[in-house]
């Protein structure tokens, strides 16, 4: 049964059906839930739900019409830049999520290779096997190969000596993660961003899920690992709002080293009947209720407010990697750089060992076939 019928009901049936559509949806309220939430507790999430309805209608594309759109997301992109470690030449944009972000900055390595290296005909990207399959998504979409490079299975951070000899006569982008999503490890940035600038290759770290909350784990002394513009050879960052910025979905930003790579995200269309397309991003209409929402919640928070939450949530993981050590037969994989890790239990070690054994299109076959039965 679909959901247009011919004649319309009350408003008040339509609420009870969603509540029961609601009740087999995991309820993220409960602590409960070991990832995908990311909880900045009740006012805020009452102020940040406030902020995205008041802005929902408003069309972020039409800034002429709506700046303060513009200017709200003006300010989030600086506050991310700042915390990045960027300089008043690092630019950005406001996207609908890691994707969006990751598969812009795929984009201008693309261009910019099109313009400063027109011999390549066949582009690369060379990036490890732990980083998000956005990159090879991207990829598959704006016509890239993807090279991936092995990580060292202690602590599960890039080998940089492989991902350096990948760098090959066709690459036009590295990446780095910082952490990756798998392990909450950060891979060595420094090392790697200094191989790509060596051949003049952009470099792009993916801190889609930890940009925010690495940067406050530095500034608190915390964390001591260089991973973002503070590293020369790194040209973009993408960093999502709706993770540890406790912003709702959809909400993420790209930011790039200098506008001058940042030309190279942009589509523009004056060839229609239609009026002229300049776009910065991947979507042209979007709602700046997600912008909005972003901005509130940082007003609201302030660093004060974040730093509090990191120490809450460091300190949580740290207590559950302790009682996880006294668990037989499970273990957390390395020890993560933030608050995620990913944990082992032989258990599964059987199903593990068939699933190596497999070449990776049968264990994509096999991943396939399994969703679609579910």
């Amino acid at each position: 049964m679909g959901a247009l019928k011919r004649e319309g009901e009350a408003s008040d049936q339509i609420l009870a059906q969603l509540g029961k559509l609601a009740g087999d949806d995991v309820d993220w309220r409960s602590g409960q839930i070991l990832t995908g939430l990311y909880d900045p507790g009740g006012e805020a999430y009452d102020l940040t739900t406030q902020a995205f309805s008041r802005f929902l209608t408003q069309n972020a594309l039409y800034i002429n019409m709506y700046p303060s759109a513009g200017r709200m997301e003006n300010d989030v992109v600086r506050s991310l830049a700042d915390l990045l470690q960027g300089d008043d030449q690092v630019v950005g944009s406001m996207t609908s999520g890691g994707t969006e972000s990751i598969m812009l900055a795929v984009k201008v390595a693309r261009d910019h290779a099109r313009e400063h290296r027109p011999e390549i005909t066949a582009p690369e990207i060379v990036l490890p096997i732990t980083a998000h399959p956005a990159f090879h998504k991207a990829a598959h979409y704006l016509g890239l190969k993807v090279v991936t490079t092995p990580v060292d299975t202690g602590d599960f951070r890039a080998d940089a000596a492989a991902f350096r000899d990948a760098l090959g006569p066709n690459t036009v982008l590295g990446v780095g993660s910082a952490p990756n999503f798998s392990h909450g490890t950060i891979d060595p940035i420094p090392e790697m961003a200094a191989a790509a600038s060596e051949r003049d290759i952009l470099f792009h770290i993916d801190a889609c899920v930890g940009g925010i909350y690495l940067s406050f784990m530095r500034r608190m002394g915390i964390l001591s690992r260089d991973f973002d513009f503070a590293v020369e050879g790194v040209t973009s960052i993408s960093a999502d709002m709706h993770k540890y910025g406790y912003a709702p979905k959809n909400a993420s930003v790209v930011l790039y080293r200098s506008r001058e790579l940042r030309k190279h995200a942009l589509f523009v269309c004056s060839g229609t009947t239609e009026y002229a397309v300049i776009n910065p991003t991947v979507l042209s209409s979007k709602s700046a209720g997600p912008i909005a929402a972003s901005w509130a919640v940082m007003r609201y928070l302030g660093e004060v407010g974040y730093e509090k939450i990191v120490r809450e949530s460091w300190d949580a993981t740290r207590a559950m990697l302790e009682g996880i050590d006294k668990i037989e037969g499970i273990e957390a994989m390395t020890e993560p750089d933030m608050c995620m890790f990913t944990l082992v239990s032989d258990r599964l070690g059987a199903i593990n060992t068939i699933l190596d054994q497999l070449p990776v299109a049968t264990r994509d076959e096999l991943l396939t076939t399994f969703i679609n039965a579910n």
